[in-house]
């Protein structure tokens, strides 16, 4: 998103088991004041889940699906159990 203050914004009103994802990073020193304590309790409580991401080329999705097999092996059955609501 590339501005903070959508960022904590987004946070602060992320529905009850919602997961935000973060895409983009920010650039600058830009400072918000945000209810922190709020979100913190909004997110514990309303079970939600907050993720980062970063451009990956084939390499890294090659290696991301080496590890998924990988883990397979060693525990069967779980990367079927990971999605439990799949939307299509």
């Amino acid at each position: 998103m590339g501005y903070s203050p959508l960022a904590f914004e987004a946070m602060n009103v992320l529905g009850k088991n919602g997961v935000l994802i973060l895409s983009s990073v920010t650039g600058g020193g830009r400072t918000v004041e945000v209810p922190a304590d709020k979100i913190n309790l909004g997110f514990v409580l309303g079970n939600k889940v907050m993720v980062g991401t970063v451009n990956a080329n084939r390499e890294y999705f090659e290696n991301g699906i080496k590890s998924f097999s990988q883990a397979e092996l060693h525990y069967p059955g779980w990367l079927s159990r990971l999605l439990t609501h799949p939307i299509n």
